[in-house]
């Protein structure tokens, strides 16, 4: 009874708890609008069903939902242990290998096929090169979230500060301002470095959601409640976003530069959504298994992300999808299948395999060295 009462009650601790089935909603979320945006009609000629297509042409808002949920793991992280070093080195390991096993396959035969050369191979190794030159020939997210990592810890100092706590008035403060300095960078990247811009508009566009994901998570960690007027309040923003995304979103894309911005409050407002959602139906017999699916898709979203890029734009190593829908689904199963293998591959050799093991032998001799000097 009491945990249902958790559960039911309107506070930000379901943005942990439900973390996993988010990240595995807005994955497939993706997937389906990548899909959509080479043409497939998920309503099959139905007249009546064209929300289908409305819903999963806004897949793009699954990656702002993923930088706020980042945005509130890297506190978590952070506040557990505040080491610089340690905390990259779990993301480097996290992600690097994660999209080189993945995407080397891919560039290889692109090498053997005349369609890169060899030293593009190596420079799309770097991941994050790519992304300051030519975003089409890069997996952008894995190169945006390993930059937004790599400065976390000045994120993290420019929000809470570096000495002793500050008040929650003076960290929403530092946030605010933080975001805004943001967009203050964007704005001159258009104004003054156009070609620069149209590669990293995709990245810096948000990088704000991150930074309030970041200033959530110490709400979040806490588990507060939401008061009656922040109920009313998100209530109200809500709606009114809803409004904006339904009328005036697609307008707005297509007129002004400045357009991603506006995906922001949906990348907050989004993933709070989905986790009550899921919260919602959190017991209910006939949806486990689906619940069971979106958590265990969560896990490996990052691999799913870039598996299916490869995969939908493989230049003739796989069939295009050309709007044809069947080819489309089979290309996404094939995604998740390979995005499994390889988050399990790669499970196994770091924490199982002869990584681990070198690291355990390592760690165990650093131990035998330290007692020998301490003798």
């Amino acid at each position: 009874m009491e945990l249902r009462l958790q559960k039911t009650q309107l506070n930000l601790g379901v943005l942990s708890d439900y973390r996993s089935a988010c990240y595995g909603f807005c994955a497939v979320w993706i997937v389906l609008f990548h899909a959509r945006l080479d043409g497939c009609d998920f309503t099959f000629g139905t007249q009546g069903l064209s929300v289908i297509n409305s819903f999963f042409g806004l897949g793009n808002f699954g990656v702002d939902v993923f930088m706020f949920l980042s945005g509130i793991s890297c506190y978590f992280s952070w506040s557990k242990k505040a080491d610089a070093g340690a905390f990259l080195n779990k993301r480097l390991r996290r992600i690097v290998p994660a999209v080189l096993l993945i995407c080397v396959p891919f560039w290889l035969f692109w090498f053997a096929s005349g369609k890169i050369h060899w030293t593009q191979l190596l420079y799309n190794a770097t991941i994050v090169l790519p992304l300051l030159s030519d975003v089409s020939q890069s997996v952008w997210y894995a190169a945006a979230i390993l930059l937004l990592y790599a400065s976390y810890p000045y994120i993290h100092a420019a929000i809470y500060g570096t000495g002793s706590s500050l008040g929650e008035k003076r960290i929403l403060i530092r946030t605010v301002t933080l975001c805004f300095s943001v967009l203050i960078c964007f704005w001159m990247l258009h104004k003054y470095n156009l070609a620069l811009f149209a590669n990293v508009e995709i990245m810096v566009a948000r990088i704000p959601t991150f930074c309030i994901g970041s200033y959530f998570g110490h709400a979040v960690k806490d588990n507060r409640s939401l008061s009656a007027f922040s109920c009313a309040l998100m209530a109200m923003t809500g709606m009114a976003y809803l409004v904006y995304v339904m009328f005036a979103f697609n307008w707005v894309e297509r007129n002004f530069w400045w357009w991603r911005i506006t995906m922001i409050p949906g990348g907050v407002i989004g993933a709070y959504l989905i986790c009550r959602v899921f919260a919602a139906v959190d017991g209910m017999r006939f949806m486990a298994r689906i619940t069971a699916f979106f958590c265990l898709t969560g896990s490996f979203s990052l691999e799913l992300y870039v598996a299916h890029v490869m995969f939908f734009w493989s230049r003739g190593l796989l069939p295009t999808i050309g709007g044809n829908v069947a080819i489309a689904l089979a290309l996404s199963c094939c995604s998740w299948f390979a995005a499994y293998l390889a988050n399990r591959s790669l499970y196994s050799w770091f924490h199982g395999g002869i990584v681990s093991n070198f690291e355990r032998m390592w760690d165990s001799r650093t131990i035998r060295s330290n007692e020998m000097a301490t003798r």
